[in-house]
């Protein structure tokens, strides 16, 4: 068997890509019965390098991670027996060495090192990976339909598998560090949220006075109530359910869980928040009338409800797919957000309703105001975060 490898990128790999990519070649055609020797070409470049063949024959200016050019029709996938004719072996084949010509394998290093770093797993994998379902693409698989789709996977991860446990567990061992350094850079987050969350409720309860404390209290009463019921565990759901898609390579599947969970959070928390701001009167009468005024900051705190259901689904997101850094970046963002807000806000409004009979409720307004523009600022953060991957 002949594998002409091509190396168009800088890239310093630190492993013996040549020795892992013909073992899943070679794997992937003994794994499909080939009665043939083949020839395979296989070029590893960079994203401008694959962009540029997916503007040339495909019409698409954008990186991919890898490009497959089949140089045999089949008439079904993987069925090699119509190649035995003399039309085909003059056209598929090559005529010196009288090897089955199978076609060519482009993959860009760029665009598997952010995968792999992505998905929290090895380099080797995902290149090992890329050419497996690459072989299956030259030897006449596609996944257009979903039962095709699913056949590759099967056989791509059998291909993995056959070629033994050695680069397996240095991905195990990837995995791990990238879980520790992921989960390590959350903790050291929180530990910081909690510690701004702690310093900023000083001065606010000062400005705020006790009966401003019991009327932000009792609002946050009736806005934890409603974000539990509108999107309490979705989260956690949206990122076990997307981890498990990811780790099986359906990555379509993940995203099509996130959308779905998108639409819910969506339609719940707005709910959520319509119900808290038309019946912010109403929730006053009937349950806690001896706050005066807290119909104020229940209005303010409304929006939020919808912000946060909507921002739940985006943190599942990246924790599904292994990356803590943005959940950890927008969490610290949010609570310095919501610190200088709450302060800022309680104090003008305290100021400005002065001589008011609900002073106090325009006070705590000023607090939930803080919790609204601290959950805008993180929303945003993830969603220009996910809007650029």
């Amino acid at each position: 068997m002949t594998i002409l490898f091509d190396k168009e990128t800088e890239d310093e790999l630190s492993f013996d890509y040549e020795e892992l990519l013909a073992g899943v070649i070679e794997g992937a055609v003994a794994a499909e019965r080939c009665p043939y020797e083949c020839e395979v070409n296989l070029t590893l470049t960079d994203n401008e390098g694959i962009r540029s063949l997916n503007q040339e024959f495909r019409e698409l200016d954008v990186p991919t991670d890898v490009l497959s050019f089949p140089m045999v029709d089949y008439v079904d996938p993987g069925d090699f027996s119509h190649l035995d004719t003399p039309l085909a072996k003059t056209k598929y084949f090559n005529l010196e060495s009288g090897e089955l010509l199978l076609g060519d394998i482009v993959i860009s290093v760029d665009r598997a090192r952010e995968q792999a770093k992505e998905y929290g797993h090895s380099l080797e994998r995902e290149i090992a990976f890329l050419t497996a379902h690459s072989m299956l693409h030259l030897m006449g698989y596609d996944h257009m339909e979903e039962k095709e789709r699913e056949l590759m996977e099967q056989k791509q991860e059998k291909i993995l598998q056959d070629l033994g446990k050695i680069w397996m567990e240095a991905s195990e061992k990837t995995k791990t560090t990238n879980f520790l350094k992921q989960g390590s850079v959350l903790a050291a987050a929180s530990i910081l949220v909690r510690m701004i969350g702690l310093i900023y409720r000083i001065p606010m309860a000062n400005i705020i006075g006790d009966e401003g404390n019991g009327v932000y209290s009792a609002a946050f009463e009736i806005y934890n109530i409603l974000l539990i019921i509108s999107s309490y565990g979705m989260p956690m759901a949206v990122s076990k359910m997307v981890s498990a898609k990811c780790a099986q390579r359906r990555y379509r599947d993940a995203y099509h869980i996130f959308n779905c969970s998108m639409v819910f959070s969506i339609i719940s928390g707005g709910a959520a928040a319509l119900f808290v701001f038309f019946g912010a009167d109403m929730l006053e009468r009937q349950f806690f009338s001896k706050y005066r005024g807290i119909a104020i900051p229940l209005r303010i705190l409304a929006p939020t409800i919808f912000v946060v259901a909507v921002m739940g689904v985006l943190r599942g997101l990246f924790q599904g797919r292994k990356t803590m850094m943005p959940t950890a970046v927008s969490q610290i963002l949010e609570q310095v957000v919501n610190a200088v807000v709450s302060v800022a806000a309680a104090y003008i409004l305290m100021h400005q309703h002065s001589a008011s009979a609900k002073i106090s409720a325009w006070g705590a307004a000023g607090g939930t105001m803080g919790t609204l523009f601290g959950a805008l600022s993180e929303f945003l953060i993830l969603f220009l975060r996910q809007q650029l991957k």
